[in-house]
């Protein structure tokens, strides 16, 4: 895949509409394409047809590096075809597919490409380009061109997400905190977690059989200390060998 692909367009604006994309990938179908069995192969042969296609049609304009930052860190969660925004899926099953996305919430406003002019590109901006192969005849045999917001609206919401609290921060904010004579970032809780976090609370009888509840998580400090008050009166001559 071209080395252009690899940096963000001039703009939001500069993307190549997604009603075009069908015109520009249409002559794909029907076109030989033999599964290899291998699926990080297979997707890697189906992103250098598409990038093909809309390297020779023309790509939109590049933004230069100083005029962009990718937000998060080793880019986990962006497009690799970034020129376009778009992500590309092999579909060998019959008649349902489970679309599944690694490391964003795709219908959301997370952002992942900041302009200095303000503009911005988000998670719910990336185009979703899902190519079906006939491993019978060999070739491909539809290109479905879709978005996040129609996924949704056809389909059903995406399913629950897995989570992780983590705090973020994008390069230019992390050199500001290297350069600082501090040298350290320090924000005080929001009232939306601190509640979760430092307040005292009882015992909870929840089970692994049942959903996790919010406000019954355990802290790592409260845990600890539950478990080595157990130990402690834990009465070892009954164990049986």
């Amino acid at each position: 895949m071209d080395e252009a692909f690899k940096t963000p367009p001039k703009s939001p604006e500069h993307l190549t509409k997604i009603t075009e994309l069908p015109g520009i990938l249409k002559k794909l179908v029907g076109s030989e394409f033999k599964l290899t069995g291998k699926t990080r192969t297979d997707g890697a042969n189906i992103r250098k047809i598409i990038a093909k296609e809309l390297f020779d049609h023309g790509l939109p304009e590049g933004a230069i590096d100083d005029e962009y930052e990718i937000v998060p860190p080793k880019k986990k969660g962006v497009p690799r075809m970034l020129r376009e925004f778009i992500v590309t899926y092999v579909v060998t099953s019959g008649e349902s597919y489970n679309l599944q996305v690694w490391n964003r919430i795709p219908n959301c406003k997370a952002v992942l490409v900041k302009y200095d002019s303000g503009a911005t590109l988000k998670c719910d901006d990336v185009r979703y380009v899902l190519v079906k192969i006939d491993s019978l005849k060999n070739i491909i045999s539809s290109i479905l061109i879709l978005s996040a917001d129609y996924i949704e609206a056809h389909f059903g919401k995406f399913g629950t997400p897995t989570i992780k609290y983590q705090l973020l921060i994008s390069t230019k904010a992390r050199d500001q905190i290297y350069s600082s004579h501090s040298k350290i970032l320090s924000f005080p809780d929001s009232k939306k977690l601190s509640d979760f976090i430092t307040d005292p609370f009882d015992d909870t009888d929840s089970s692994k059989a049942k959903e996790p509840v919010f406000q019954n998580l355990f802290s790592i400090k409260l845990l600890t200390g539950i478990v080595a008050k157990k130990l402690k009166n834990f009465n070892y001559s009954k164990m049986e060998h």
